[in-house]
């Protein structure tokens, strides 16, 4: 801490004005400036002296308040009884909220009692219902003519408006005094109270002629933004005891009235009994020193320094983080270079956003000795959090069995408290266990898969509890695994872990008290839901020792302190100063006209925040995030405008900055040479294994997506997709179709289909066959109960729609004969080609869906549920990839009709290559050929020659070492490849 710093005159003045130290009491408004103060005491004593009684603000009224103070948790119980009472009285009819429904409303009802009772206002004043406009000057005659006007502008808003919601806010409103006064009646019955209630009840205390107390002579230090209960109270002491306060300010802000700063403190100027204790106010272009004047710290302890204020922009926390870093170390370099000791103490770093503590923590250089962390973090930025998070989801989604949701199960195996808290051969079963959940492809996950596992972790983790008791005690016991678990090497920060689990732990067993002090029977999803959003609101307390080491705290904690080299991060607006918080059920104009506290406090408070802690210090870092991140959007603090345009000093200001240099994405070409080469010969020379239509449409599309597909053999990650997409829809409806007409030939003992037997049959079992598809999808068996959610409701409906259109198609189309379904598989059609100077066939082969017969025409029919064009100019268009609109259906429907010709001859019918586009058949105007410039191909034969020549050049090309596997220019191809990535296209 600074040498010159506000507690070490304190120290220096109580020395000279009181000799026995242990007869005074020192006042601050937080118990961490005490410690510095005893700090400053002992740099400025020769021999042992008794420490004079330090305390808090708070401590100190509630030593002498009868009332104790309650947690809030505790306190919302009690206003929510209050509440219930006073709202429906006891009709078992009424509508009633949950506690977990009341909770948030509670937490703001608490804090606008609390601001009532410490700014002393009555709540049958404000918060009364002024029906009548012309009430107000009646009702409110103590008020100013600004105040009435606020009020009467609230009120306007409901005049003459008979929405429900203005009716039940004004419902509210009226009841709102009622409750109040209930609920103070309710504490005082049990000795309990909240802040404003504990400080009016010492008002009334101090008052008395029999009051007393053991503090000795007593001093105020280091205060300014004073709730009014606090003011009078202070005001008692100093008028009746003749109480010391010692005021921490300077004059740039306290003599400036444009500065907001000093707002405060100029206000207790005007106060008949504080007014006294505080320096006149001059004019601040008087250069006088008069000797009662308000110090001069700001300016003055900044001469030593050419630049004593640096902002520096960089972009993203990240950016912040690392740049921390490296002042600290300049700062170090710089001390030590002049010769002089370097104190880590009297450097600090101040967080306004207290998410960025552990990323500030990992950027200290290493040759800091030590470090004091002073603020809170939130517990729901930690892992803690997350795995609570995920664990309150997997008991909300489990079902009877107990089955487990799937997302949540895989999320909770890829934890760090499970992945890394297991030996390295469990990571492997847990990995192999992942693949099982996904493979399985069903949305909910049986108990017996993670009991196989046989890991004591799972038996604890994959349990499902029937109420609240089992789940409390199934989240403690978790708790204990973890607080165990984090001990081990793979964790490198244990005790901070195991304060986040502590902490946990500590507002479930009071959440657990509540419940049972009051007779609270909870469900399991109410009580998850509350007990959600208490944890969400729990920040943990870091603290070290607080007199060594780099000081790292957030900017309330800053409060009395002083330090030579401050960093300060986030200087950004809604970072610091942070957003004042709205939640409240009085509004602006209300607040305003009783003078309770509304954003213009908020932003004076964290004004003389920022000035107090700039006051003394020698030099100032600044940093700002120039980038929109999160919930800020890159605009800088308001105190680097002041700094910059009214401040004397003069200013280095840089922003740092990576140009970005996006790197463009480079053609990837893959030579068929050495591995490459050999695997391609390897699998269709010397294996002989066939390509499909889809390969060699694949080839056309782009060559090099046939290398990462048929070559590489590379695969998308296989994912558990609990809606039906394309491909499955796709599959489905071809199975469905499959399994009716082979059920028809089966039980007709006949391949010829009539219309009749289409209509009242098939379309009458297509629902089942259906359904029978998506179970065999989601591995359901048949005595499970199948339940279609979202999209795939849509789906299911969409696939009977588009069967049911297939099946008309047959009936308009029948009687024909089925020759085959899903025929081709294991027969060939052999293409010719060199390579190396060497003749070799490669086979081609595919899955016909399906082949039938009328009079003449042998139709070799393909389903497609995509969208493709059954129309194309010429043969050679099916094979130039410079084509956009390139029918690959076309090629494939004549690929197979090539198929069937070459291995099931038959000279006496016409070979039909006939598409079912699906999306088309809705159409008035649908025709299942294939055609060639708009005219219908009744017979592919005479085309199979052309076909062949093109698929010889096709398999030369594939084997020519010259032409490597290369990229498609067409970028729109690559919208749905699955490899886009890799050559960061689509």
């Amino acid at each position: 801490m600074s040498q010159s710093s506000f507690l070490s005159q304190i120290a220096e003045n109580i020395l000279r004005d009181y000799p026995e130290l242990e007869k005074i009491t020192l006042i601050f408004p937080n118990r961490r400036a005490g410690l510095f103060l005893r700090k400053a005491l002992s740099q400025q004593i020769d021999k042992a002296v008794w420490s004079p009684n330090v305390i808090s603000i708070d401590d100190f009224i509630q030593n002498i308040s009868p009332l104790k103070s309650q947690d809030p948790l505790a306190l919302n119980f009690e206003l929510f009884h209050v509440f219930q009472e006073v709202m429906y009285g006891t009709n078992p009819e009424a509508q009633q909220e949950s506690f977990d429904q009341f909770y948030f409303w509670g937490q703001m009802l608490l804090k606008d009692f609390e601001d009532l009772d410490k700014y002393m206002v009555e709540s049958e004043h404000l918060l009364k219902n002024v029906a009548e406009l012309k009430a107000i000057d009646q009702q409110f005659d103590y008020l100013s003519e600004e105040e009435k006007a606020l009020v009467t502008q609230f009120w306007s808003s409901f005049k003459d408006k008979n929405l429900q919601q203005a009716e039940q806010f004004q419902e509210l409103w009226e009841k709102l005094p009622t409750i109040h006064r209930a609920f103070q009646q309710r504490l005082r019955e049990k000795g309990m109270g909240y802040s404003g209630m504990i400080h009016q009840s010492v008002l009334e205390i101090i008052k008395q002629d029999d009051f007393s107390h053991q503090y000795g002579t007593i001093i105020f230090a280091g205060f300014n933004a004073l709730t009014t209960t606090e003011q009078r109270i202070i005001s008692h002491f100093v008028e009746k005891e003749d109480a010391k306060i010692y005021w921490d300010l300077d004059r740039y802000y306290y003599e400036d009235y444009a500065q907001e700063a000093g707002r405060f403190l100029r206000e207790y100027r005007q106060d008949p009994i504080l007014g006294k204790t505080l320096p006149p106010i001059y004019s601040p272009s008087d250069n006088n020193p008069y000797p009662d004047r308000a110090p001069d710290h700001f300016i003055a302890q900044k001469k030593e320094e050419e630049f004593p204020v640096e902002i520096i922009g960089v972009p993203l926390e990240v950016g912040q983080t690392k740049l921390t870093g490296d002042i600290l170390s300049e700062i170090k370099a710089k001390i030590l270079a002049r010769g002089e000791t370097f104190e880590e103490e009297k450097t600090a770093v101040i967080i306004p956003q207290e998410h960025m503590l552990f990323s500030v923590l990992h950027s200290v250089p290493e040759d800091f000795k030590s470090l004091n962390v002073t603020m809170g973090y939130p517990l729901r930025n930690t892992a803690l959090y997350t795995f609570f998070e995920l664990v309150c989801r997997l008991q909300q989604g489990a079902t009877e069995g107990p089955l487990f949701p799937y997302k949540v199960a895989l999320e909770l195996l890829d934890h760090p408290y499970l992945s890394q808290s297991v030996a390295e051969d469990a990571q492997e079963k847990i990995l192999e266990l992942k693949k099982a959940i996904i493979h399985r492809n069903q949305s909910l996950v049986p108990l017996f898969l993670f009991q196989e596992m046989q890991l004591p972790i799972f038996d604890a983790l994959f349990y499902k509890a029937p109420d609240v008791a089992h789940f409390s005690e199934y989240l403690t016991k978790l708790l204990l695994f973890i607080n165990k678990s984090v001990l081990t090497e793979e964790f490198e920060d244990a005790a901070p872990e195991q304060e986040f689990v502590l902490k946990l732990y500590k507002e479930l067993k009071k959440l657990e008290d509540l419940m049972a002090t009051h007779t609270m029977n909870l469900q399991m999803e109410t009580f998850i839901r509350l007990l959600r959003q208490v944890v969400q609101g729990v920040r943990v307390p870091f603290s070290g020792e607080p007199l060594l080491g780099l000081q790292i705290m957030g900017v309330l904690e800053t409060r009395n302190l002083d330090f030579d080299q401050v960093i300060i991060m986030s200087m950004n607006e809604g970072a610091f100063p942070q957003a004042a918080s709205k939640n409240s059920f009085i509004p602006y104009n209300l607040r305003k006209a009783f003078h309770l506290p509304t954003f213009e406090q908020h932003d004076a408070m964290y004004a003389y925040l920022f000035y107090r802690l700039a006051q003394r210090c020698k030099k100032m870092y600044m940093i700002h995030n120039t980038e929109t991140d999160g919930n800020y959007k890159g605009e800088e603090s308001r105190y680097l405008y002041q700094l910059r345009f009214e401040s004397p000093f003069k200013l280095k200001e840089k922003v740092l900055a990576l140009e970005p240099k996006v790197k463009q994405a480079e053609a990837i070409a893959i030579e068929k040479k050495g591995q490459v080469m050999e695997i391609l010969k390897e699998r269709y020379i010397t294996k002989e294994y066939p390509l499909s239509p889809s390969a060699i449409n694949t080839f056309l599309d782009c060559p090099l997506r046939f290398y990462f597909r048929y070559i590489a053999q590379l695969k998308e990650k296989e994912e558990l997709k609990e809606e039906l997409d394309m491909a499955a829809t796709g599959t489905i409806l071809h199975n469905a179709l499959e399994a009716l007409y082979k059920g028809l030939m089966k039980r007709t003992n006949s391949n010829t289909i009539m219309p009749k037997q289409i209509k009242e049959e098939l379309m009458k079992s297509l629902p089942f066959e259906i359904e029978k598809g998506i179970r065999e999808h989601y591995k359901i068996n048949s005595d499970q109960h199948l339940k279609l959610a979202g999209n795939n409701v849509i789906v299911n409906e969409m696939l009977n729609k588009m069967g049911e259109k297939i099946l008309e198609t047959d009936i308009a189309y029948a009687p024909f004969e089925i020759v085959g379904l899903e025929m081709g598989r294991n027969k060939f059609i052999k293409v010719p080609f060199q390579y190396e100077g060497k003749k070799y066939d490669m086979k081609i082969s595919g899955s016909i869906d399906r082949v039938d017969l009328k009079g003449k025409q042998l139709r070799i029919l393909d389903y497609k549920t995509g969208k493709d064009d059954t129309s194309f100019p010429a043969v050679e268009d099916l094979f130039d990839r410079k084509k956009t609109k390139r029918s690959k259906v076309a090629l494939q429907t004549l690929l197979y009709s090539m198929l069937y010709d070459h291995n099931y001859p038959d000279t006496n019918h016409e070979i039909v290559p006939a598409v079912y586009a699906i999306r088309e058949m809705f159409s008035n105007n649908f025709d299942y050929h294939l055609k060639l410039k708009k005219t219908r191909i009744k017979d592919a034969r005479p085309m199979m020659p052309e076909v062949m020549n093109h698929m010889q050049l096709l398999m030369n090309e594939l084997f020519n070492s010259e032409i490597p596997f290369y990229q498609t220019e067409d970028e729109h191809k690559c919208t749905y490849c699955d490899f886009k990535q890799i050559c960061r296209r689509g």
